[in-house]
């Protein structure tokens, strides 16, 4: 799969599996604006994409996904940048973890301000690139707790459940202007966010226990799932909820 020539612009891209997706995109021939509320993490990430592909442009722009006006100069900045836009991916997001009573308004309105908001944001500022080159690809980045419960991510649950009502709502009305629209269902992924998770033998007894393929998954694995949904590959694919997650849910009765 390759997606040389195109133009990607990754949400939360300076870290973790927004990392993954910059790279790994990049290393198939797009050019990739990072966008991140850390511009210090998206240079980084930059940085890294200019050592490994030369040959491959990318640009860190600095973004605060909850705040419309910020979307709205991001996307015009990465615009201005490669002169349009071809794929998006909305990776930002938070898990902030608490029982309903120990969730506080701000913690609820901050979760879905990033992650189901954000994405909002997004889709309506590219949507009109895309519409301009009569086609595009967007990801967004949801997850199995948006499939399945989980204790004490109240806020967490409801804002993945979100993205996945969104991204079929979206699918069926971008259908006609050529824009695949579809989510990815991360399980229980290593990256920095779930750094404490793989430090508690209690847990990782769990991990092995709960996924039918007995590990805990990589960042690059959601990388080529997204990698998937936007390529040429899937365009007979939209308004999907792909689940990438070691065949946890299969396991759920």
């Amino acid at each position: 799969m390759r997606l040389d020539g195109k133009i990607a612009l990754v949400t939360g891209g300076g870290s973790g599996i927004g990392k993954d997706i910059s790279l790994r995109f990049a290393g198939v021939g797009s050019s990739v604006a990072v966008m991140d509320i850390d511009e210090e993490t998206a240079r980084a990430t930059v940085d890294e994409i200019r050592k490994h592909f030369p040959e491959v442009e990318a640009v860190a722009i600095r973004c605060d996904v909850s705040i419309a006006e910020d979307v709205r100069k991001a996307v015009a900045a990465a615009r201005d940048a490669f002169g349009c836009v071809n794929i998006l991916v909305n990776n930002a997001g938070i898990r902030i973890i608490g029982s309903l009573a120990d969730t506080s308004d701000a913690d609820w309105e901050r979760t879905i301000a990033i992650n189901l908001s954000g994405i909002f944001h997004f889709c309506k500022h590219v949507v009109p690139e895309m519409t301009k080159q009569g086609r595009g690809k967007i990801v967004n980045i949801a997850s199995i707790a948006g499939l399945s419960g989980f204790p004490n991510r109240v806020a967490y649950c409801a804002s993945k459940g979100g993205v996945i009502g969104l991204t079929r709502a979206l699918a069926m009305e971008l259908a006609p202007k050529n824009i695949n629209v579809n989510a990815i269902a991360p399980g229980i992924i290593e990256t920095p966010m779930t750094t404490p998770y793989f430090q508690d033998p209690i847990i990782m007894q769990f991990i092995n226990h709960a996924t039918a393929l007995g590990r805990w998954g990589d960042g690059m694995e959601i990388a080529d799932a997204a990698l998937y949904l936007s390529s040429d590959l899937s365009d007979y694919v939209t308004g999907i909820t792909l689940p990438v997650d070691g065949g946890y849910l299969c396991g759920k009765k």
